[in-house]
């Protein structure tokens, strides 16, 4: 009988390199760029105005490689973000990143 074996290991943690948020009448839209890493098969970003108590708001599923999001129009306040690395294994997620108000 024939037998197929599949290596697959957990994504590299993220880190967030930048963030800038940019006013847009009375909300903002806020940029982060992180670094790739391995064995991730998509990517999320997500934003918290209280440190992650809760989830102000998500992208869907980003692709693998990409290193660039930025949110729709959002309420102008400071935000913290983070990024997870998401595969069939597990999760790895960010430390969060503090990204200020848009002037």
């Amino acid at each position: 009988s024939n037998t197929a074996s599949i290596s697959v290991a957990p994504p590299g943690t993220p880190v967030i390199l930048s963030g800038s948020a940019a006013r847009v009448g009375a909300n903002e839209r806020v940029t982060v760029t992180w670094g790739d890493v391995l064995n991730e098969s998509s990517y999320v970003v997500q934003w918290s105005a209280n440190n992650f108590a809760t989830i102000s708001g998500q992208s869907g599923s980003l692709a693998a490689g990409l290193t660039t999001f930025t949110t729709g129009n959002i309420p102008r306040q400071p935000y913290s973000f983070r990024v997870l690395a998401v595969n069939v294994l597990r999760t790895s997620t960010s430390v969060p990143f503090a990204v200020a108000v848009a002037p």
